[in-house]
C-alpha cells in the first residue's frame, strides 16, 4: 500500500489503516515496514495515518469481525467512502489472503469517473474505457447505433458513451 501512497495521492485519495494491534505493534510495524526492501522495490516512507482500535470500536461498528473466521481478530477490511461520507465499496480479505490494491485503485477510478455523471462501468472496466450508461428504452432514446454519436449500443440493454467525452481526449 506505501508504494501506491503517491499514486493515490494524485487521485486525491485520504486513507488510514485501522488496526486492532496495539500502539506498540503499529509503532513496530511501521518502522519495520519502513526498513525493508520489499519485491525489489525501494525504502519507502509511510505517510498514512495509523489508527488504534485496540478497544474494537471501530472494527466493531464496520462489521470487520466475522465470528466463523475468528472471534478475536479482525478480517482485511478495505471501506471506500466517497466525499459525501457514504461507504461505496467494501472489500473483505481473510486474514490468509493479501489485499489487491491493483483492484481497490481501478475501483476508486471507476467510483471518481461515474461519481456525478450516472454512468456505469461494465465488468473489466478500467481508465480510459468506455462507460456504460443507465438502461434506456429505445422510446427514450432511439436506436442510437445508427446515427453519429458519442453513443453506441452493443446490445439492446446496453448502451455506451465514449470514453473521450470524460477524459476530454
Amino acid at each position: 500500500m506505501a508504494y501506491l501512497q503517491n499514486d493515490f495521492d494524485k487521485m486525491g485519495i485520504k486513507f488510514i489503516v485501522v488496526s486492532t494491534d496495539t500502539l506498540y505493534q503499529h509503532v513496530a510495524w511501521k518502522k519495520a515496514l519502513e526498513e525493508i526492501s520489499y519485491k525489489n522495490r525501494e525504502k519507502i516512507k509511510i505517510k498514512f495515518a495509523l489508527v488504534n482500535d485496540q478497544n474494537w470500536f471501530i472494527a466493531k461498528k464496520y462489521g470487520m469481525l466475522h465470528p466463523k473466521e475468528s472471534t478475536t481478530s479482525d478480517v482485511r477490511g478495505v471501506y471506500i467512502i466517497d466525499p459525501d461520507n457514504k461507504i461505496q465499496a467494501i472489500f473483505f480479505y481473510p486474514m490468509n489472503i493479501g489485499r489487491n490494491f491493483d483492484e481497490i485503485k481501478r475501483t476508486i477510478a471507476a467510483l471518481q469517473s461515474t461519481y456525478k455523471n450516472k454512468l456505469l462501468t461494465s465488468a473489466d472496466w478500467k481508465p480510459g474505457d468506455d462507460f456504460m450508461i443507465p438502461y434506456q428504452k429505445t422510446s427514450d432514446g432511439g436506436d442510437l447505433s445508427k446515427n453519429k454519436s458519442d453513443y453506441y449500443q452493443a446490445s439492446w440493454f446496453m448502451t455506451f458513451l465514449k470514453s473521450k467525452e470524460m477524459t476530454g481526449k
